[in-house]
């Protein structure tokens, strides 16, 4: 009769007791990012095109969806922060009865808004 084997002796699952999967260079596992060796041309284009696909801002002409999420995001950011600012000008009027809170919270939103527009878009401005 034999012992079943302690926890940390269990063989690998799929493999039998006592035998290992045989490593060569087409099995090996690779890298995150690397490619085997033995790859063929083709197969290496292909995987290229495929990074570049998943990395649009490396890419001369953006994709689309890249470019609609960059002005998506630059958008709402600025009417973002005016919104809030003139939230908060309502806020000020209806509390202190002087309506020129308004007015003076939609002049620093807009100044707010332009600098947060500014900041976004630097990296794009400057080649990166």
């Amino acid at each position: 009769m034999t012992q079943p084997p302690a926890h940390g002796d269990d063989p690998p699952r799929g493999s039998q007791q006592g035998t290992a999967p045989a490593e060569d260079a087409v099995h090996a596992p690779a890298h995150h990012g690397e490619v085997p060796e033995g790859t063929p041309e083709h197969l290496q284009r292909r995987i290229d095109a495929m990074r570049q696909a998943q990395n649009p801002a490396d890419s001369d002409s953006p994709s689309l969806a890249y470019a609609l999420g960059l002005f998506m995001t630059l958008g709402l950011s600025f009417v973002g922060t005016l919104v809030t600012a003139v939230l908060i000008g309502v806020w000020l009027a209806k509390r202190t009865g002087q309506e020129y809170w308004v007015i003076i919270m939609l002049g620093i939103g807009l100044v707010s808004a332009v600098g947060v527009a500014w900041r976004m878009l630097q990296p794009l401005l400057k080649g990166k």
